[in-house]
């Protein structure tokens, strides 16, 4: 190597070196200026420095582009290759040095930034001066990544320094920081290369957030050390989410992101988490060791299940949405999901039935793969509908849909249709609920023939029509058949049935009919009397039959329930009435009812030691012709009117000619009861509380009665249940709860709801309206369940007929639209 030419290059750097170190001493001494100088500002003092140092970068440049230069000839006689090199290395020193310089200064100029590079690199840069050797090296080797730049290594540094110093202040957060990332974060002092590398990398985002960090880690630390020495949920942990946690020692990397993916989830609580963990668990193990289930679950879930190994993010989430629903358990969910299935991978296999699935259900099911929610949601619930099969389902919705085409495509039969029925079909779209269900209705009556059916419906339309053109005609109709038609208005149902019956009979024909119409000079024959209900059910003392007063004291936190109240009428489901399931017959019953033995039976097993089990053995007075409402809940009550007993049952069905029911309960001297169900002391010295439903209150107490509409009064008050009510806690008169929501203003099971007592009925409220606001008003609503909607609750009238008796109270609406006019907002809470 030509020692000159080295000589020149090291005299360069030399140069560049002092000048830019004298410099830095410059800067110094500006600083010290500014103390005394109000005007003279950080920003100042980094201009000048950035001025200064383009001056010397040119006189260092030019110094060593002639060595260079000077290099390059020398190599071109033969002798210049390592100075060559040298040159470019010290290139890349000064750009280095340059760097290193702008960085001193900086850290010089602010306290802050300087006292945070101090403690994360465990440097000693002060304010004046100039730096240590040490120091250099370390500034140095910062600046010289390919990824630095000032501003984010100031940021970066800041960040990771806040994080340090929030460790080193709190003794418990650094343990549990320590533990979950293997490090040994001290009380003071800078940490060592690999603690700084891990709380750079865990702080290096802009949108870090210290505070949810610590706190996270504090929740995955506590969840990891429960997890070493509870076994069962450390077994289930690892078994659903694929970690290998141990009684000891550190969790690893893959443990760690897995503990903090779990506990950052929002509403992450360690009970619940277990809690809900173990319900996976046991669905899990149950598919695993299932083929048969399993294949079906990952069908509808879209789901990747193994029959072995851990789960993956997605099926944890699906299992989790799955069990933490209302009601859940494996076998019902596991035998409702094989049934959805059956039906999922008919209407897979058939283009026609599943075109007319997704027509009818505004669905979106696929020719291959799983579902999305909507179509999962709809298929599950159908094919678990009570007497559900796969042929006859696809048989009714074929005709549903080949009705509600033909009715598409003639616009003359959609109007009279949409106008007989109060159905809003359109010319194209789907049909929507109400108008699904009207249609079902249709076509599910006894001799169904579509051809038939489209010329009644003409033919009624005609009728009415031509009735309505003849004022007089129009009355003496009205007046012979006990309508009630009125010109430009629908038809009401019975109006419409009695229209529909006319039209059918043998020989009808229009002008004929017209013709035949005369004055009715004789009252037409009584209806025939309908059942009687005995107005003794529940003392006139109990609390379902007591009138509110007008200055009923309410409930301080009244407004907040309302809103609570509110809000739930407004969740996926709505509002309701039930009327024909999840509500209750009404069976009245005598000394000639024959009476039979039920067996009180759960999972299985028969409750021999229960009270209840021991007094319906005695026997129950069941009508031969009795079945429960329809629904999961499968309620029935009876009273008996020789003995003045009312008997009630949860999930009541025969069992191989055999009556058996999950649960129930007996008030004898039913008319003078209270109406609570009673508790009793067990053979096992246990508190037995009787009742089909959750809060103690008989599933009659607050039911309305079709007797009550005929009448055109309830008097007594309503019972209603609502989807989340709150946990743990009931007020009277309820005597316990199922309750899970744990919101600020849950609303209790037992708490009676009111409308003021000067609350007026508007007289464009239809008449189930008027009647369910009036006994609001006078006797108040009382929470007495929980259901998948906010629910009254009407007798189930199955029992009497196929024609629902309930829409003759409804003015033509649909029951969604009578449920509107429910004023929710004017409700007060009665202390």
């Amino acid at each position: 190597m030509n020692k000159r030419k080295l000589l020149s290059l090291n005299v360069a750097f030399l140069y560049f070196l002092t000048t830019t170190l004298a410099f830095s001493a410059e800067v110094v001494k500006l600083k010290k200026e500014e103390k005394g100088n109000p005007g003279l500002s950080v920003k100042q003092v980094r201009d000048a420095f950035l001025k200064n140092l383009s001056l010397i970068q040119a006189k260092n440049n030019a110094m060593l582009h002639q060595s260079v230069r000077e290099a390059q000839a020398s190599r071109r006689a033969g002798s210049g290759s390592e100075t060559m090199m040298l040159a470019a290395a010290t290139m890349s020193t000064m750009d280095t040095q340059t760097k290193v310089v702008e960085l001193q200064s900086v850290l010089q100029a602010s306290s802050p930034d300087r006292a945070n590079v101090n403690l994360l690199y465990g440097t000693n840069i002060q304010a004046t001066g100039s730096l240590s050797a040490t120091d250099l090296q370390t500034l140095s080797t910062v600046t010289s990544s390919s990824s630095y730049t000032l501003s984010y290594f100031l940021a970066q540094t800041s960040r990771a320094s806040n994080l340090y110093r929030a460790l080193q202040a709190n003794s418990a957060t650094r343990a549990d920081f320590n533990l979950l990332y293997w490090t040994t974060i001290p009380t003071s002092g800078p940490p060592a290369s690999y603690q700084r590398t891990t709380l750079i990398g865990l702080s290096d985002y802009p949108t870090f957030d210290q505070a949810a960090f610590l706190g996270n880690v504090n929740r995955a630390a506590a969840l990891y050390r429960r997890l070493q020495w509870d076994t069962t949920n450390r077994n289930n942990v690892n078994t659903l989410y694929g970690t290998t946690i141990s009684t000891t020692g550190y969790p690893g990397t893959d443990n760690r992101k897995k503990l903090m993916g779990i506990t950052s989830a929002p509403g992450y609580t360690e009970s619940a988490f277990f809690s809900q963990t173990a319900k996976n668990v046991a669905l899990y193990k149950n598919l695993q060791s299932n083929s048969t289930n399993r294949a079906n679950v990952n069908l509808l879930y879209g789901t990747n299940i193994q029959a072995t190994g851990a789960s993956n993010t997605n099926d944890i989430q699906a299992l989790t949405s799955i069990t933490g629903a209302n009601y859940y358990g494996v076998s019902d969910f596991v035998w409702k999901t094989n049934k959805a299935a059956g039906l999922y991978k008919a209407l897979q296999a058939s283009s026609v039935d599943r075109d007319n699935f997704n027509l009818m259900y505004n669905t979106n099911v696929p020719v291959s793969g799983s579902p999305d929610a909507g179509s999962r949601s709809a298929v599950v619930g159908l094919a678990n509908m009570s007497g559900f099969t796969v042929s006859s389902f696809l048989a009714d919705v074929a005709q549903t849909a080949n009705l509600y085409r033909a009715i598409q495509a003639d616009e003359a039969l959609r109007e009279s249709f949409n106008f007989l029925y109060g159905t809003a079909i359109e010319a194209s779209g789907t049909p929507g609920t109400d108008n699904r269900r009207a249609l079902q209705t249709i076509v599910r009556a006894s001799g169904y023939d579509q051809p038939g059916f489209i010329s009644q419906t003409v033919k009624a339309v005609e009728l009415v029509d031509a009735l309505s053109a003849d004022a007089v005609k129009l009355a003496l109709f009205n007046e012979k058949f006990g309508a009630n038609l009125v010109v430009g208005v629908r038809p009401t149902d019975a109006d419409r049935n009695a229209v529909v019956s006319i039209v059918n009979a043998s020989g009808y024909e229009l002008a004929s009919f017209l013709h035949s119409l005369e004055p009715i000079t004789e009252d037409p024959d009584p209806d025939p009397t309908p059942k009687t209900i005995p107005d003794m059910l529940f003392s006139d003392t109990s609390f379902w039959k007591t009138h509110l007063t007008d200055n009923e004291q309410i409930h301080s936190n009244s407004a907040n329930y309302v809103n609570e109240l509110i809000a739930q009428t407004q969740l996926q489901w709505g509002t309701w009435i039930n009327t024909n399931r999840y509500s209750t017959p009404l069976y009245i019953v005598d000394s000639s009812t024959q009476r039979v033995p039920v067996s009180i039976v759960q999972n299985g097993v028969t409750l021999t030691w229960t009270v209840l089990h021991v007094e319906t053995q005695k026997g129950v007075p069941i009508p031969v012709n009795a079945l429960p409402a329809a629904g999961t809940d499968g309620h029935i009550t009876i009273y008996d009117k020789s003995t003045d007993t009312l008997y009630e049952f949860w999930k009541f069905q025969n069992v191989n000619g055999q009556w058996q029911a999950n649960w129930g309960g007996i008030i004898e001297n039913a008319s003078q009861s209270n109406g609570v169900m009673p508790i009793k002391i067990n053979a096992n010295g246990s508190k037995e509380y009787w009742g089909a439903t959750a809060s103690g209150l008989p599933a009659i107490g607050g039911t309305m009665l079709l007797e009550e509409l005929a009448a055109g009064v309830i008097e007594h008050a309503l019972a209603f249940a609502i989807p989340t009510p709150k946990a743990g806690v009931f007020v009277d008169p309820a005597n316990r709860t199922d309750g899970t929501s744990t919101v600020a203003n849950a609303i209790p099971e037992g708490m009676t709801f009111r409308f003021p007592a000067d609350t007026q009925i508007d007289p464009n409220w239809t008449p189930m309206m008027k009647m369910m606001v009036t006994a609001v008003r006078d006797y108040g609503m009382i929470l007495r369940d929980r259901a998948g909607a906010v629910v009254f609750y009407g007798e189930d009238w199955t029992q009497y007929g196929s024609t629902n008796p309930y829409t003759q109270y409804y003015g033509g609406k649909s029951l969604t639209d009578v449920m509107k006019e429910f004023p929710w907002d004017k409700l007060q809470v009665v202390a």
